[in-house]
């Protein structure tokens, strides 16, 4: 039996069967608003809560013909016409049970998860970044895209990850050559040897990382000037890192069991900065510094997370926030001017307010 509260339209929806804690709110095509948390379903209209009544439905996709079949068992689809009032001698028991979701769903609200109001963009990427304005990403083909007007359009290139930001934009290959945008392209540029797995321009530095870990760096100056050389490339000392991003005073980074490390005093003409410092309460598989210097990151369980009160005055921040933009997960974030863009796990795209 599926539970919920329905405003009363009719329509086929695809909901998430999943009972974590957290708080995941999905838009569907009839502009119902559907809450999961706890296994049950709230389903409402705009932003205001209408209970209408308990409703159930006996669909069993197990039964039906395999193009009404869900695409996952954790998936249950309630099919137009299916929906029915509860059954009067389930209604006492069933409310008890709606209702001390219903407190739990607004408890995960409250303390533990913020839902936004997302968009979704057509097409499929899995790493994207944003930088003054701009926005790009790349797809498991390693096919290139900028969104321009209102979709995201290819570009003749051929990256792994790309970054755009106050340093320019830069990408790397498969096969870790760096590139950096010039002149209307993306043009081969000499690096670091052995070439970089991730690279990093949200400030006005350009960083990475190698593919056995270790982090380098090259000052404003030097990038300004043209084409980096290798001597120009600094190596930073005191931990090897998986993903490394720079806003305009800090930068922080992942190694390969998730611990986040904050490197604080970071400036254009001093890429290194201080030391490494562990953010001991934090675990994530990558993390993106915005270039106003707000931090986001997702975690090895698809988890989207924000650092709260970072300010030039405390880089290190308050604590980690999360929040939903996927109804079944994360696995990438990026954040400009006002616009969260997220990566879902399935590689869609979410461009949330």
């Amino acid at each position: 039996m599926v539970l919920g509260w329905t405003s009363g339209d009719e329509g086929d929806l695809q909901l998430s069967r999943t009972r974590a804690l957290a708080l995941v709110r999905v838009r569907n095509k009839f502009g119902l608003t559907i809450w999961v948390c706890g296994g049950l379903w709230l389903i409402v209209r705009g932003s205001g809560v209408r209970l209408d009544g308990l409703w159930e439905t006996n669909y069993n996709y197990k039964n039906k013909p395999s193009s009404h079949s869900p695409a996952s068992p954790n998936l249950v689809v309630v099919r137009r016409g299916l929906l029915k009032p509860a059954d009067k001698s389930k209604i006492k028991k069933s409310t008890m049970k709606a209702c001390q979701c219903i407190l739990l769903l607004f408890s995960c609200q409250i303390l533990y998860t913020r839902a936004l109001e997302c968009e979704v963009i057509p097409g499929t990427l899995k790493q994207i970044d944003a930088g003054l304005g701009s926005v790009g990403g790349v797809n498991n083909d390693s096919e290139v895209f900028l969104f321009l007007g209102n979709s995201f359009t290819r570009i003749n290139a051929s990256l792994k990850h790309i970054t755009i930001g106050p340093a320019g934009q830069f990408g790397v290959s498969p096969a870790n050559i760096v590139f950096k945008f010039l002149s209307g392209i993306f043009r081969q540029i000499q690096g670091i040897s052995g070439g970089l797995k991730q690279v990093d321009a949200g400030s006005e530095i350009v960083a990475g990382v190698n593919p056995i870990d270790d982090v380098f760096c090259i000052n404003k100056d030097t990038n300004n000037n043209g084409p980096p050389a290798n001597a120009a490339w600094t190596q930073l000392t005191g931990g090897r890192l998986k993903y490394y991003s720079c806003g305009p005073y800090s930068c922080w980074g992942v190694n390969f069991t998730d611990n986040v490390f904050l490197k604080r005093n970071v400036t254009g003409s001093s890429c290194g900065g201080s030391a490494f410092s562990e953010i001991v309460n934090g675990s994530l598989s990558m993390v993106e510094v915005a270039t106003d210097g707000s931090v986001y990151g997702v975690d090895s369980q698809g988890s989207l997370m924000q650092r709260l009160g970072v300010s030039p005055s405390n880089p290190a921040g308050t604590g980690w926030q999360r929040i939903a933009a996927c109804p079944f997960g994360h696995k990438h974030v990026t954040y400009d001017v006002g616009r969260l863009w997220v990566i879902c796990i399935d590689g869609s795209i979410r461009r949330c307010t």
